[in-house]
C-alpha cells in the first residue's frame, strides 16, 4: 500500500482534528504539504501530540482557580503542530519508499501468473 499522497494527507489531517478546537491560522493543507512520507498513524500522532502541547501550555499559563473558566478558550495553533512535527516523525523514509516503488515496478512488470502467485502467498 503506497503512502498517502498530499490530498489524503489533508483528509487524514481533518479527520483527526475534526473534533479538535483549532485556532483560526491553523492550516491543513500546509500540514499535509509539510508530512510527506506520513502514514495516517503518524498524522494522528501528530495532531495528538499538538492537542498535547496546547494542553501543557494551558496548564502552565493558567492559575489553578481559573482553570474551569479557561478551558473552554484553548485552541490548538499551528506552533503546537510545529511542536509535533519536531517530536513526530514520518514511518516511511525515502529509501523505503524508493525499496516500495521499485517491488511495484517489479510486479507490474512479472508475467501474471507470477503476479496471481505472489497475491495469493500474501492473501
Amino acid at each position: 500500500v503506497p503512502v498517502p499522497d498530499e490530498d489524503a494527507r489533508k483528509a487524514i489531517f481533518e479527520v483527526h482534528t475534526r473534533d479538535k478546537p483549532l485556532a483560526d491560522g491553523v492550516d491543513l493543507g500546509e500540514l499535509a504539504e509539510r508530512t510527506e512520507g506520513y502514514v495516517g498513524a503518524d498524522i494522528e500522532a501528530v495532531c495528538r501530540e499538538a492537542s498535547m502541547a496546547a494542553t501543557r501550555e494551558f496548564i502552565t499559563s493558567v492559575a489553578p482557580e481559573e482553570v474551569d473558566e479557561s478551558v473552554g478558550n484553548v485552541r490548538i495553533t499551528m506552533d503546537h503542530f510545529e511542536q509535533a512535527l519536531d517530536e513526530v516523525s514520518a514511518s516511511v523514509t525515502e529509501e523505503t519508499r524508493e525499496r516500495y516503488e521499485e517491488i511495484e515496478e517489479e510486479f507490474d512488470a512479472a508475467e501474471p501468473e507470477d503476479r496471481e502467485q505472489v497475491s495469493r502467498t500474501f492473501q
